[in-house]
C-alpha cells in the first residue's frame, strides 16, 4: 500500500515535507489530518512549528527557516478537504483551491460547468500550470461525490466510505482500485474480493468494526453522522444496537453528542431522544437485507 506523503503535494513539497515531518512527526496526509483535528485547530501543531532552529542549507551555510503560518497551515487544509472526495488527485486538488474552491462542501454547491470553465480561465491567465485539465465528467464526478459527502443520506447506501470514522485517507484510496467507493459499493464487491482487508493494509479488528458501522448505515433513520455517534458510544453494530435498551443508548449517547455536530445539525437531537433510538432500534430489527456481519460468518 502507498501513502500519501506531503511532498506529493506541489505546495508542499520537500521543503515544508522536511519542516513537518522533523518538528512535528507529520509524514502524510492523514497525520496532519489527526493533528489538527481536520482542519478544526490549529494550534497544536503551530506550537510545534513556532519554535525556529537552525538548518543546515545546501550550501552549507546555516540558515534561519521561514516561519509556517496559520495562513498557510489553512490553505494545505483545505487542499487535504478536497482531496478526500473520491478519484481527486494532489494536484487537482490544489487546481481546485486556487480556482476559489476551498472546501468539500463549498464544491457540493457549484455547477461543474462552471468549475470547468473557471479552471480552464485559471490556465490561461494564471501562473498556475495545469498540465492536463480535468474533463468535465471528471468534475460532475467530484461534485456528485461532494455532495454524497456533506448531504445527510438517512435512506440508502450511498455514503462515502471516507466518511467512515475509522477510515483514513490511504485506506480509501486503496478501495478505489477495487472500485469501491461508498457503502453500497462495498456490498457489491467485498464478497468477490478476498482478503480485502489484507489487500488495503487494514488490520482485520479494524475491518470487522468498519462493516459494522456500514451495517448501521443500512438502517432506515441513520446516516452516517448518527453511525458516527452511535459507534463513539460504543454501539458498532446491528446487534448491539438491538441488543441494547433505549435508556442505556440514550444515556451513552448523551456524553458524546457535543461539538460543532450538533450545531450543525440540531436535528440530530431529536433523532436521538429516547422515543427516536426506540424508533431505529425498531427498524435495525425490520431491516430485510443481509448485513455485511452475518455475510462474513
Amino acid at each position: 500500500m502507498v501513502e500519501f506523503s506531503l511532498e506529493q503535494f506541489e505546495t508542499i513539497g520537500s521543503f515544508y515535507g522536511d519542516i513537518l515531518e522533523r518538528k512535528a512527526n507529520i509524514k502524510t496526509v492523514d497525520d496532519f489530518l489527526r493533528e489538527t483535528s481536520h482542519g478544526k485547530d490549529f494550534k497544536p501543531l503551530l506550537e510545534k512549528l513556532k519554535a525556529p532552529d537552525k538548518k543546515r542549507t545546501r550550501d552549507g551555510k546555516d540558515g534561519e527557516e521561514p516561519e509556517v503560518t496559520e495562513e498557510r497551515l489553512a490553505e494545505w487544509s483545505q487542499v487535504f478537504d478536497l482531496f478526500r472526495i473520491p478519484r481527486v488527485s494532489p494536484r487537482m486538488a490544489e487546481l481546485l483551491v486556487h480556482a476559489g474552491i476551498n472546501s468539500v462542501r463549498e464544491l457540493s454547491h457549484r455547477d461543474p460547468i462552471q468549475v470547468w470553465y473557471k479552471i480552464k480561465e485559471l490556465d490561461e491567465s494564471s501562473y498556475f500550470i495545469v498540465i492536463k485539465s480535468p474533463s468535465l465528467a471528471e468534475i460532475e464526478s467530484w461534485v456528485y461525490y461532494a455532495k454524497l459527502m456533506t448531504r445527510r443520506i438517512k435512506y440508502g447506501y450511498d455514503v462515502p466510505l471516507v466518511e467512515l470514522p475509522m477510515m483514513s485517507v490511504n485506506w480509501a484510496s486503496e478501495l478505489q482500485k477495487y472500485r469501491i467507493w461508498t457503502v453500497e459499493d462495498l456490498e457489491a464487491n467485498y464478497a468477490i474480493i478476498p482478503n480485502l482487508a489484507s489487500r488495503i493494509g487494514m488490520k482485520a479488528s479494524v475491518y470487522e468494526e468498519m462493516i459494522g458501522v456500514c451495517d448501521l448505515c443500512k438502517v432506515d433513520g441513520i446516516d452516517i453522522h448518527v453511525a458516527r455517534l452511535l459507534a463513539q458510544a460504543g454501539i458498532k453494530s446491528l446487534q448491539q444496537l438491538r441488543g441494547i435498551s433505549p435508556d442505556e443508548a440514550f444515556n451513552r449517547l448523551a456524553k458524546v453528542k457535543t461539538g460543532p455536530l450538533l450545531k450543525e445539525h440540531p436535528e440530530i437531537e431529536m433523532e436521538l431522544s429516547r422515543d427516536g433510538i426506540a424508533m431505529i432500534q425498531q427498524n435495525s430489527k425490520e431491516l430485510k437485507v443481509r448485513s455485511f456481519m452475518e455475510a462474513m460468518e
